[in-house]
């Protein structure tokens, strides 16, 4: 699994290495956070 936090928020999701790529894209190109991969799940949950 993999990290991925919001810079602003510090909202954290964990992400299967294997969806990285493209959840990693996604969030770049605009998807909210929270929106995840299959296996993936929130981790540390702050402000939205």
């Amino acid at each position: 699994m993999a990290t991925i936090r919001e810079r602003d928020t510090m909202n954290q999701i964990r992400v299967p290495v294997a969806a990285l790529r493209d959840t990693l894209a996604a969030k770049l190109a605009g998807e909210d956070l929270f929106v995840l991969p299959e296996g993936g799940q929130v981790w540390k949950e702050g402000v939205r």
